[in-house]
């Protein structure tokens, strides 16, 4: 009866896991058969049971526990090895999941990477643009030209600089 149990229990395991419309139907199979050996596992204990209290001993009666163990046998064969395709059919389902989700990965891993390295140099060429222009606005107030205005249309940092440094310019030239 253990032995039952623990079958039922993994089949709802693996069952419950299951994507594939086949490792559900082959799943379905092995609880029908499952139930069957359990039948006639009940059906064979009784039988031996109901002989031994009967007193009944013969060929015929050996005979037909024999027979019905050896049936038993054939349908615990059978239910074993369907639940080899069983566990069979849910790797390969769980094996083709994880490489899809690896090759999933891997490609968006490689275009954030491309996407970041894109917008890093944009951005530092952005700001290196406007460091060189404030750096060459400063030479000219530095060899004594106060007359050009220094252009700036930003507020962040180096728009910041490049507003004082305007001011000051101004402040020279007055």
């Amino acid at each position: 009866q253990a032995a039952f149990e623990e079958m039922e229990t993994n089949l709802a395991d693996i069952t419950s896991k299951a994507e594939l419309p086949e490792v559900k139907e082959n799943a379905a199979k092995m609880k029908t058969k499952i139930e069957e050996v359990k039948k006639n596992a009940n059906a064979a204990y009784q039988f031996r049971t109901s002989m031994e209290q009967n007193g009944i001993v013969g060929n015929n009666a050996l005979n037909a526990f024999e027979k019905s163990a050896d049936e038993l046998d054939a349908q615990v064969y059978a239910m074993s090895k369907l639940s080899r395709k069983v566990s069979s059919d849910a790797m390969v389902a769980v094996d083709e999941d994880v490489h899809n989700e690896i090759y999933t990965n891997v490609i968006i891993s490689a275009i954030m990477i491309i996407v970041t390295l894109g917008v890093g140099y944009s951005v530092s060429g952005s700001i290196s643009k406007r460091i060189v222009e404030l750096s060459k606005a400063a030479e000219v107030i530095a060899s004594g030209d106060l007359t050009k205005p220094i252009k700036n249309n930003s507020s962040d940092e180096v728009g910041v600089a490049a507003a004082n440094f305007e001011i000051m310019r101004q402040r020279m030239h007055e």
